[in-house]
């Protein structure tokens, strides 16, 4: 009886070791210690990987309340969206990490997708993903620049002024065609709308092919004979070099409300710029301060570029410096037209109205009181702007000279899919 009793007890006590342990279902990792912006200081690591390249200056929050499922926020990673909400993560646990993979739908209102996968642990995220943006105009594609043509009727540059008289419009027409044809492929092969949002440019990186003096002689005959140069004389223009393929995640593209949204990611721009020079610390701490700069108001950033730059913005407008910012943080919004093989990819009137419109009409020079008129003589005066060129402004004059009689203005690209 007494042994019986003892095997009672042992098996008792056995069951109640065995059930404590069951309960014992604490989390490898705190929640508390898990739930935070990753990317915001030192105190965080964020190894973000879009389309299997690294980028930078991007934050991500983390939230889970169970450790078994997740919420991931990225902040302004997803071109044109400034937070993307992915929810429903299933959380793995191992020896001292979560890890999680899977797929998710951009949003429930348009196509696009994006896989995930990565690992988190206190004060580190690591995450991949692969997206698929939506597309509903079919704008993903490579595109390289329209050849030029006979009289300047088409070229690399599209651009299509009415409203003031029709012999300036035309002769601007064929200068701007021409000088486009001249010097564009020169630096640019063909741009890439790739799937993911990235825009990815072919580009030249040998010596410019561009002789002074005989641009000069071809601009001469265009304006005072009206006759644009031949297929010959524009074919020694053209590089005979091989072209480079940029890496991604420099510019993104995104379709909204009918435009096509260009937005650089200026971070990542600056970073590979300065890669030869710097360390990652020094790259890191100018993106912050890039960064702290965007956010400041068209005034601050005016002063702050003015005395950088040891030029007097002061005559610049306001609403210039808030266009120029709003593209930075929120893209630059392209029309597109498609039109007998070609595609226009441009900006229209209203983008250049801050840059034409005087405060201040001068009656004896007219448009000479225009921002646009006002930044080209100050990036002269500081030498920014080569000698050779500074002869433009006679040419650039007439465009806010007769702004308020223009009706249409669009400037951009001519491609071909």
């Amino acid at each position: 009886m007494k042994k019986n009793l003892l095997y009672l007890l042992m098996a008792v006590f056995a069951l109640n070791f065995i059930s404590c342990k069951d309960d014992d279902n604490s989390p490898i990792i705190p929640a508390e210690d898990l739930n935070m912006t990753f990317g915001t200081d030192e105190n965080t690591v964020l190894n973000l990987n879009y389309s299997n390249s690294p980028i930078s200056g991007k934050q991500v929050k983390f939230n889970t309340k169970d450790n078994k499922t997740a919420t991931l926020t990225l902040l302004d990673v997803i071109p044109g969206q400034s937070e993307t909400i992915i929810n429903n993560i299933q959380l793995v646990e191992g020896e001292n990490e979560y890890t999680f993979n899977g797929n998710s739908a951009m949003t429930k209102a348009t196509a696009g997708s994006i896989a995930y996968s990565g690992s988190i642990k206190k004060g580190e995220l690591n995450l991949k993903l692969n997206v698929t943006m939506p597309d509903p105009k079919g704008w993903a594609g490579t595109y390289s620049l329209e050849k030029y043509t006979e009289n300047a009727a088409s070229g690399a540059i599209y651009f299509s002024w009415a409203g003031p008289d029709e012999s300036l419009t035309t002769m601007y027409g064929q200068m701007f065609r021409t000088l486009g044809s001249m010097l564009l492929p020169q630096l640019l092969h063909s741009i890439t709308l790739e799937a993911d949002g990235n825009i990815r440019a072919e580009y030249y990186t040998g010596p410019i092919q561009a002789d002074q003096e005989q641009m000069m002689g071809i601009l001469m005959k265009l304006f005072m004979f009206n006759t644009a140069p031949d297929v010959e004389t524009m074919a020694a223009f053209q590089p005979t070099g091989e072209y480079q393929k940029s890496s991604s995640n420099l510019a993104y593209w995104f379709e909204k409300e009918g435009q096509l949204y260009v937005k650089l990611n200026i971070s990542a721009i600056i970073a590979q710029a300065m890669s030869d020079n710097s360390s990652t610390e020094d790259n890191e701490t100018l993106i912050n301060l890039i960064n702290g700069v965007l956010n400041g108001t068209p005034a601050q950033i005016k002063q702050l570029l003015g005395t950088a730059l040891d030029i007097d913005l002061s005559t610049i407008s306001d609403a210039t410096f808030a266009m120029l910012l709003d593209w930075v943080k929120n893209g630059i919004p392209m029309n597109v037209n498609n039109a007998e093989g070609h595609t226009y990819i441009f900006l229209n009137k209203t983008a250049f109205n801050p840059l034409m419109v005087e405060a201040v009409e001068n009656p004896d020079a007219p448009g000479f009181n225009s921002d646009m008129i006002q930044l080209f003589m100050i990036l002269t005066q500081a030498g920014i702007i080569p000698q050779d060129a500074q002869a433009a402004v006679l040419l650039l004059i007439n465009l806010p000279g007769n702004w308020e009689a223009t009706t249409t203005f669009n400037l951009g690209l001519d491609l071909k899919k």
